[in-house]
Formats: structure tokens, C-alpha cells, sequence
């Protein structure tokens, strides 16, 4: 009845996949042995994994871009194994293992835990503990980098913007512009910038006093109210001929 109990709990214990190289045996004893061989093996096979292990223990070591709890996982499952193999791992091997394999962001906290700490006396838990807590520390800063670039990105897109949108104020009449440049709302002036300030002038055309060329250049003008858009015939205006009988009264 024993027998059949602890053969039961080995056959409930192992996968669908392994149960069939188990399934004929009759007793608990001849399934562990099978078990045992084919996982662990015999004194030589061990003997060579064992040593295969332990190279891959003493190379072990930390990518650059390898992740704090992946290294642990990838490290510690290496550990594992060889204590299966019946290898015995001191605490303070296990924790030198962890202070030297480190890349070069952990070297602060590296000096740190070894000038602070007694590494025969500290524990593997410990020395994670506070290799977490300054892998999280940077984890921060570097999250706080891009905030801070973007906001000074948008500062100075601000600056630039206000800088942009500040208008020229005058001074007063007949005055520069305190702006940097003087710029003409009418394109057709052909104004030049760096020719300064520039003084009206009497159009011959409209016998006005202004910038530029005249609005009123080759349109037609009437000799008769000296109108500019209509010719004498069309004129229409009253004034004028009023003006016109009182100077043939007079005379």
C-alpha cells in the first residue's frame, strides 16, 4: 500500500511528457531510479555537467543591455543547477559573484556595498535588495531625461514664438520703427530696406506728396474739374460749370 501511494505521488508529480517513460514501472523505487538516471545520471555523467556548469558560472556575466532581474534569473538558474549536482556554493562566493559580474552604471553602489558591508557576513537577499533599489534609482533618472528635454524644447519654441509675434512699436510721427527692419504694406512701392527712411515727394501726376509710384498713373484726367477716371465730356460735376458762368459774368 505504501508502495502504490508513493508510486501514485511520482506519477501526479512529473509532466505528460515525462509520465510515459515511467508508465510500465511497477513499483516507486525502479521509477525514481529511472528518473534519476536519465535527469541527474551517474557519478561520471555529473562529474561532466557539473564542470560544464561551473564554466559557465565563472563567465557569467551581465550585458550591457541586459536587465538587473533578468541577469538574476539567467545567474541564479546557473546557481540552481549546480547545487543539483551536488556542487556546494558558499554564500560569499555567490555574493563576490554578483559585486564583480556588474556592468559599469552599478560600480557606485558596487563600492558602496564593499566598503560598507562585511561580504563574508552579507547576504545574497541583501545585496539584491539594494542592487534593486539603485536599478529602480536609475531607471528614474533615465525617464526624467527625455521629460526634460522635451520641456526645454517647448520653452524654447515658446521664446521663439513670442519673440516672432512681438510687433515693431512706433515712436511717434515721422519717426523709425523701433523693429528691427521697416517693412511697406504696399509691394508695389518698391520700397528698399536697406535704404533708411525715405521723404515724400510732390507727384506730378496728382500733384500730391507720397512714397512710390502714383495710383493715378496712366488713367485718364479731366481738364475741366481736373478729375482723375472720366474725360472732359463725361464730366458731370456742377460746381465747375457753376465756376464757369461766373467767369463769363465778370468778364
Amino acid at each position: 500500500m505504501e508502495d502504490a501511494r508513493a508510486l501514485g505521488i511520482i506519477q501526479g508529480a512529473v509532466s505528460d511528457t515525462i509520465f510515459p517513460r515511467i508508465a510500465n514501472e511497477e513499483t516507486a523505487k525502479g521509477a525514481w531510479e529511472v528518473l534519476q538516471q536519465e535527469y541527474r545520471g551517474d557519478t561520471k555523467v555529473r562529474k561532466v555537467k557539473l564542470q560544464s556548469l561551473r564554466r559557465d558560472f565563472e563567465y557569467t556575466r551581465m550585458g550591457e543591455n541586459e536587465l538587473l532581474k533578468d541577469y538574476f534569473t539567467r545567474m541564479f538558474d546557473v546557481v540552481n543547477k549546480m547545487k543539483t549536482y551536488g556542487e556546494e556554493l558558499p554564500n560569499e562566493r555567490i555574493v563576490q559573484k554578483l559585486l564583480i559580474s556588474l556592468t559599469k552604471p552599478y560600480d557606485s553602489i558596487v563600492s558602496v556595498i564593499e566598503e560598507t558591508k562585511d561580504i563574508e557576513t552579507l547576504s545574497v537577499q541583501d545585496v539584491m535588495t539594494s542592487l534593486r533599489a539603485f536599478d529602480q534609482r536609475l531607471e528614474r533618472h533615465a525617464n526624467s531625461a527625455p521629460e526634460k528635454a522635451f520641456q526645454s524644447l517647448n520653452v524654447g519654441s515658446s521664446n521663439q514664438a513670442s519673440a516672432s509675434n512681438q510687433k515693431p512699436q512706433w515712436k511717434g510721427k515721422n519717426k523709425k520703427w523701433e523693429g528691427k527692419m521697416y517693412h511697406n504694406s504696399r509691394p508695389n512701392q518698391g520700397n528698399n530696406i536697406n535704404a533708411g527712411p525715405r521723404t515724400k515727394q510732390q507727384c506730378k501726376h496728382c500733384d500730391k506728396f507720397h512714397l512710390g509710384e502714383c495710383w493715378f498713373k496712366d488713367k485718364p484726367r479731366c481738364h475741366k474739374c481736373n478729375r482723375f477716371r472720366h474725360i472732359m465730356k463725361d464730366c458731370r460735376s456742377k460746381n465747375v460749370q457753376q465756376v464757369n458762368c461766373a467767369n463769363q459774368v465778370e468778364e
